[in-house]
């Protein structure tokens, strides 16, 4: 750390600048208390330090000025579009699961986006002098590849952008870069020299240049390296597909699948002897690969065409899912286009383990020898939408969270819907457009959630105790219809009772014998007529019981479900003691930003997001994703240690 120097406002803005004595400077929002910008001013001359002494700014047009042993003019917002991602096309789009974010080089700086509201996080500028031109992430995602116009290649800390090693430096600008994790090799490669150049990456600041491979023949466009043969493939502008052996640097063999047509991409399938290629004819296919005895084969093809004129359009951009079987393709028409192979693929996996199968003289089968006979249908096209109005000139799949990332050269990023290629949102550098708005708020050390407004709860939890209150509170107003059925039965034997017995009851004496038989056959005539009255009732009121059963069991069959969907709903905290569980639902309350999205019952909210921002970046993902390179990188570290 060095001593602060200077504190500088910029007027009419929500920046600050801050700047030390070793020439730092950074450029900080007050209103977010974060740091949106870091550079460092030095002189040209290596031999003499600038000596930073004071600095101030230029408000029209906006400019800082550093004063040392001269005088240095930085422009603040060149040509600044708030709609773009930077003035400089970005060259590739990373998003790294373990800290939700979003990495863009543009230009000589990085870009960090935070992919939960879409802001700048932090920016790592003027890291050389040159243009960045080829950029990517090692397996961890810890550090950044990145080669330069000027043929410079380092790796850079990808947390707070320092840099790591310089790997050997080569006569023109770098278009491949790459990692071999498994060989312990960082390999560079330009297509105006045709050198492609191994490194060792076994040390954390060291690298050693140890082995060139030189492609004579035509410009390099494609480069890959397949980790499972530990094979390097190279593609050419005259169509050659060469195969080299990645720890020695022998050379395999090499094909021509499509004559003087230029190989635009090469993508590996990491469980099969196979690569698909594109060119720039619009032709796809896939072609197996040594050591298969049939080699260089293509065993399917298909062109890639146009949506409007059905024309097959050159192919930009090749990305492979292993897992689900999907082919991401961008072409010239600015098209991003999803193929769905799976039905392909089924078959040469059906043809491998056929071909695997020995005969009864214990012998392979002689059709081994012969690439598999797939079927000739074009696959499914699944989806296709317009990303950018210029060309494409980077694609980005992002598995974990069904996601396309895609970069035009109006230097725009826009994020796709990977399953249906519906527009979701776009990274733009406009710093103050996304001022978060509570949508909820939750009182520290209380469970519950209330709206704007302060004053409605609107927490499942506290809703469904309102809703099981009130479900209570109707059946106790609601009448049984059993006990309106003993009432009725006890009315009934209380009007057919004789005369003598209703006098009995009521204190008097009964009349004479004549005049007793006589009201006695009226009153049996009367009470027959009663009876059938009353069982004629009765039978309605039983009809009526029925019902209103039935009525009830339905009432009760929808309460069950309406308490079991509440249940699903609800925390664990809310339905159990469980240590370990409440453990966990801590743990996720504490990590996972949207833990509280889970809990509110979002009908009751009139806005659903306090951000314009569209991405939902699914935690659970993530958090996985970072536990899983925990579980690999603790390994390595007691390795380095002992």
């Amino acid at each position: 750390m060095f001593p602060l120097l200077c504190v500088k406002v910029i007027e009419n803005t929500n920046h600050f600048l801050s700047m030390d004595n070793s020439g730092a400077v950074k450029i900080w929002d007050f209103r977010k208390f974060n740091c949106i910008q870091s550079f460092t001013v030095e002189t040209d001359d290596e031999k003499h330090k600038f000596h930073l002494q004071a600095m101030t700014y230029i408000p029209k047009p906006l400019k800082l000025v550093f004063v040392g042993r001269n005088i240095n003019c930085w422009e603040y917002d060149k040509n600044y579009n708030p709609t773009s991602v930077d003035d400089s096309v970005v060259v590739a789009v990373a998003y790294r699961p373990q800290n939700n974010t979003i990495i863009t080089p543009a230009g000589n700086k990085i870009k960090v986006w935070n992919a939960l509201n879409g802001e700048v996080k932090r920016i790592f500028s003027d890291i050389t002098q040159a243009e960045i031109t080829a950029f990517t992430l090692d397996y961890y995602k810890k550090r950044c590849l990145i080669g330069f116009s000027d043929g410079e290649a380092a790796v850079f800390n990808v947390l707070n952008g320092a840099k790591i090693k310089t790997l050997t430096k080569h006569n023109h600008e770098i278009n491949f870069i790459l990692e071999a994790r498994n060989l312990e090799q960082i390999i560079t490669a330009s297509n105006h020299d045709g050198i492609i150049m191994f490194h060792v990456d076994t040390d954390i600041n060291e690298s050693e240049h140890i082995r060139s491979i030189v492609i004579n023949d035509a410009s390099l466009s494609a480069l890959v390296y397949k980790p499972e043969q530990k094979m390097l493939i190279t593609g050419t502008q005259v169509g050659i597909i060469a195969f080299w052996e990645g720890e020695t640097g022998k050379f395999l063999g090499q094909c021509t699948p499509f004559p003087n047509e230029e190989i635009t991409n090469i993508c590996p399938h990491s469980d099969l002897e196979y690569i698909i290629v594109a060119t720039s004819l619009g032709k796809i296919a896939i072609l197996a690969i040594p050591p298969l005895p049939y080699r260089y084969s293509k065993v399917f093809q298909f062109n890639n065409l146009d949506v409007e004129t059905g024309v097959p359009n050159y192919i930009n951009y090749l990305i492979w899912s292993n897992k689900k079987r999907l082919l991401f393709v961008a072409d010239e028409k600015s098209y991003v286009k999803v193929y769905d192979l799976n039905k392909t693929i089924e078959e040469i996996y059906a043809d491998k383990k056929a071909k695997m199968i020995k005969d009864d003289s214990g012998s392979y089968s002689k059709f081994r020898l012969n690439p598999p006979e797939l079927s000739k249908e074009d696959p499914p096209l699944l989806w296709a939408t317009k990303a950018h109005l210029e060309p494409i000139r980077a694609i980005e799949y992002v598995e974990s969270e069904d996601l396309v990332f895609t970069s035009g050269l109006d230097k725009r990023v826009k994020i796709w819907s990977a399953s249906t290629g519906k527009y979701i949102d776009s990274l733009q550098q406009k710093y103050d457009k996304f001022e978060p708005i509570p949508i909820a708020f939750k009182k520290p050390g209380q469970d519950g959630i209330y709206a704007p407004n302060l004053h409605d709860r609107i927490d499942k939890e506290y809703l469904f105790k309102k809703k099981m209150e009130d479900l209570e509170e109707a059946e106790r107003a609601a009448e049984n219809p059993f006990t309106k059925l003993l009432a009725m039965s006890n009315q009934a034997n209380n009007e057919v009772q004789s005369p003598a017995a209703k006098s009995r009851q009521s204190g008097g004496s009964p009349s004479s014998p004549m005049l007793s038989r006589k009201g006695t056959s009226q009153n049996l005539l009367q009470n027959n007529k009663t009876l059938k009255s009353m069982k004629t009732r009765m039978a309605h009121e039983i009809l009526f019981m029925k019902q209103e059963q039935d009525k009830e069991k339905i009432a009760t069959e929808q309460k069950n479900v309406l308490v079991n969907q509440i249940l699903e709903t609800l925390p664990w905290n809310a339905i159990s003691n469980d240590p370990d569980k409440l453990l966990q639902e801590a743990e996720k309350e504490e990590f996972d930003p949207y833990y509280n999205w889970t809990l509110m019952e979002t009908k009751e909210l009139q806005n659903l997001k306090s951000t314009p921002w569209k991405l939902h970046i699914n935690f659970d993902n993530s958090k996985r994703e970072f536990e899983n390179y925990v579980k690999e990188v603790l390994p390595l570290f007691y390795h380095l240690t002992l």
